[in-house]
């Protein structure tokens, strides 16, 4: 059977240097992540605030009408611990006018019947 065997000191310091290498490279102040409240926006957050400082990262939360809120409580769970201030955006309205959602007719609401004479 295969081992994995990751040496994660130095797996962080190579992430943490890429991303200060980057920051500065582009001449940025910081960065701006995307935090779901999943594993990988929740470790890669972690890591950017050890290599940048909790000043120099923004994260923000985009979540829908679908989205579990559960994850929204994780993701504002871990800006915190991190000492970061979560942004939040609710992108429902932008999913449903590009017609995203399903036509539930048992959740849509009811048309009048005036518009149902009149088309």
């Amino acid at each position: 059977m295969y081992s994995l065997a990751i040496d994660t000191d130095r797996a962080i310091e190579e992430i943490t240097t890429y991303i200060q290498e980057v920051v500065r490279r582009d001449h940025s102040r910081g960065v701006i992540l995307g935090l779901s409240g999943g594993l990988d926006s929740c470790v890669l957050a972690a890591l950017a605030v050890r290599a940048l400082g909790p000043q120099a990262v923004s994260v923000i939360y985009i979540g829908d009408r679908d989205s579990d809120p559960r994850l929204a409580d994780r993701a504002r769970e871990m800006a915190r611990l991190l000492g970061l201030t979560l942004e939040t955006a609710d992108i429902s309205g932008d999913m449903a006018k590009r017609g995203v959602y399903a036509h539930n007719p048992r959740t849509a609401p009811a048309l009048r019947l005036e518009e149902n004479l009149a088309a």
